[in-house]
């Protein structure tokens, strides 16, 4: 454990214990909820210019990371290096289609998790600002990109209710 002065009231302090529950089953929701806090305030102190980017990136993460779980609740170990939304969907939806085709996300969820893969397909576009990784995103787009928060939110919270439901059925 780090141990030094800089963190020992942190680390000592009272607080939040974070235990391997929290790490784990809750990780994505905490993007949501964390980027859903940014949203909010943005918007109620029109503020938003300065929040766009990190709450996209903090929903794209949880998209990321739902997929993951979803993978690895059915038996797929290998897919943490993995940062590629459509791939990490489309091993999923392989998944699914062989052992319960019922539990595939509907249009909506699928259009949904594919909009946030556009904003940053190599996982980078959001955290750098470099142009090069935006060259396949949303963000190269030669005209102004608009992105309306709460509509990221409505989105988000499909995808995050759909991985609810899918979590309890598998």
């Amino acid at each position: 454990m780090i141990r030094n002065s800089i963190f020992s009231e942190f680390i000592d302090g009272e607080g939040w214990f974070i235990s391997d529950s929290v790490r784990c089953a809750d990780l994505p929701d905490s993007y949501v909820v964390s980027g859903n806090l940014l949203v909010d305030n943005g918007l109620e102190n029109e503020i938003e210019n300065f929040v766009v980017v990190p709450a996209l990136y903090l929903y794209r993460h949880a998209v990321e990371l739902y997929l993951k779980q979803a993978l690895e609740k059915l038996g797929n170990e290998d897919v943490r290096s993995d940062h590629d939304i459509s791939s990490l969907y489309s091993a999923l939806e392989g998944k699914l289609q062989k052992s319960a085709p019922d539990l595939s996300p509907d249009k909506d969820v699928f259009e949904a998790i594919m909009a946030f893969h556009g904003l940053s397909p190599a996982s980078t576009e959001l955290r750098y600002n470099n142009q090069k990784d935006q060259a396949s995103s949303l963000l190269a787009a030669e005209h102004p990109l608009f992105i309306n928060l709460r509509n990221a939110q409505k989105y988000i919270e499909k995808i995050r209710g759909y991985f609810k439901e899918l979590k309890s059925n598998i």
